[in-house]
């Protein structure tokens, strides 16, 4: 009898290391564009996905749980970092 196959072990297929699997609603730190210190503390992030960028906090990246500030309808939109973050992307 064959072995059901599932969604991980799909993703896992042939493919290096541990698999990332889709994440629409929580942070990752591969997202991360821009972080925000006061003194040696990083306060807040600057993060992007397919709709751009928005602010959150360390507490949420790669908690396994969903992201309030990635999700809402009001996201926070960073002010005055734009510029700057599209000249390190570069």
């Amino acid at each position: 009898m064959a072995k059901k196959q599932t969604f991980d072990s799909k993703t896992k297929k042939g493919q290096k290391g541990p698999a990332e699997k889709a994440n629409f609603f929580g942070t990752k730190s591969n997202m991360i564009v821009k972080e925000i210190k006061e003194g040696d503390k990083i306060i807040k992030l600057i993060a992007k996905d397919a709709k751009g960028l928005y602010v959150t906090y360390p507490e949420y990246v790669n908690s396994g749980l969903a992201d309030p500030n990635r999700y809402a309808s009001d996201r926070s939109k960073p002010t005055g970092y734009e510029d700057e973050i599209v000249k390190e992307q570069k």
